[in-house]
């Protein structure tokens, strides 16, 4: 339409400082405006490719697909974005109204390094310090931050990934296991909600936060300084904690294996550099245990179902103050009897978990090098908790 408008009638001007149509998304993958420029792009060569008309109409569809080429190069950005805003989901009774947390600081931030936004968001919101400007505006109200540099937006990304998901993927097994479906625990004042917060305060300050601070990380680098990082704890432990924040904790534990590399790894690959050049041991407790709940829930109990090698990736582990043949005797994947007194819940496409019978399902896809051959990391955990040197785990 805007092509139309702009080329072929000539009866649209985009007004805009550079004349460009600015093309934001608030999907939450990796460059995620270069790849969709790429595949629109990939659509124009692949209908061009696949022209089977008369040459006639080959040339006419030729030229105004170069016209449109160029209408993208010359009038069109695709910007790159940065989004974090949680919505979860109310009860069943209010199941159409979701949930929404307070504005984020950062709900919105976008790299816009050639100033062609709006003037509302004005290029300069990473350096403002006028609280009436429209780029403070955006920011305080809508949680908008315009980046000028990519190297900033990686700095934004890095924060999120390793203080908010990193945090959240640490809890969350954490929480599953010991039967808190929800994360809202979190904003309990119980001994337990605070004990849960005193884990995250420790695993951010003594190991994220440490991490923040060692040069080896290109993700860090000069762009994040150590007061910006807290400022970002902060910030998400006020997210964390309010009523309206909670999401299920078995959800937020998919893929495990992968989450874990990606948000906690970098971390530890960090203090792992800084016990090089100090001659310390910078991993701590806090840390060792994130990982030891994760490769927990991954797991599985020791029973003829998890021995079948067609479960197509799915196991079934117990929670914490059920034994493993204790879980086991209740439980039967075909059997209308797992749903005793509707205490089996979904939380995941074909995955459950019953707090009453002290069972629940992950997936693990995950291969590792073991003794030279390759074994899927949970059919190694499995291994090793019940082979014949080991005891029966505690409940």
């Amino acid at each position: 339409v805007c092509y139309k408008a702009m080329v072929i009638q000539k009866t649209m001007v985009c007004t805009n400082p550079h004349e460009k149509i600015c093309v934001v998304n608030t999907d939450n993958v990796p460059q995620n405006g270069h790849v969709i420029e790429t595949h629109i792009r990939a659509m124009i060569s692949k209908n061009h490719n696949d022209d089977d008309d008369d040459e006639h109409e080959h040339e006419h569809d030729e030229h105004e697909q170069q016209q449109f080429s160029t209408f993208l190069q010359q009038q069109v950005v695709f910007l790159n974005s940065m989004v974090d805003r949680i919505t979860s989901q109310r009860s069943l009774e209010e199941s159409q109204v979701p949930k929404c947390e307070p504005c984020p600081s950062k709900a919105f931030v976008v790299l816009d390094p050639d100033g062609d936004l709006p003037l509302a968001f004005s290029n300069d919101t990473d350096t403002d310090t006028d609280s009436s400007s429209s780029s403070s505006i955006m920011k305080s109200t809508y949680g908008v931050v315009v980046r000028s540099s990519p190297a900033q937006l990686q700095g934004d990304m890095a924060l999120k990934l390793r203080i908010a998901n990193g945090t959240h993927t640490a809890i969350a097994h954490t929480l599953a296991l010991c039967s808190y479906p929800l994360t809202d625990t979190l904003s309990s004042t119980s001994p337990q909600g605070r004990l849960f917060r005193e884990y995250l305060d420790s695993l951010v300050h003594g190991q994220i936060l440490k991490a923040a601070t060692a040069s080896a990380s290109s993700q860090w680098g000069d762009v994040v300084s150590p007061d910006e990082a807290l400022e970002t704890w902060q910030d998400w432990k006020a997210r964390l904690e309010h009523p309206h924040f909670g999401l299920s904790s078995f959800f937020i534990t998919q893929n495990g294996p992968s989450k874990g590399g990606i948000r906690l790894g970098p971390t530890v690959q960090d203090l792992l550099w800084m016990d090089h050049t100090t001659d310390q041991n910078q991993v701590s407790v806090s840390m060792a245990f994130a990982f030891a709940a994760l490769l927990r829930w991954l797991t599985p109990r020791n029973d003829n179902d998890n021995d079948n090698d067609n479960n197509n990736g799915v196991y079934r582990g117990w929670l914490d103050g059920f034994t493993p043949s204790a879980a086991a005797v209740s439980f039967s994947r075909d059997s209308e009897e797992s749903d005793d007194d509707n205490n089996t819940q979904e939380y995941a496409d074909g995955l459950r978990y019953n707090l009453k019978q002290g069972w629940y399902e992950f997936r693990c896809a995950c291969v590792i090098r073991q003794e030279e051959q390759h074994a899927v990391l949970s059919k190694v955990l499995q291994q090793i908790v019940f082979s014949s040197s080991t005891t029966m785990p505690p409940q």
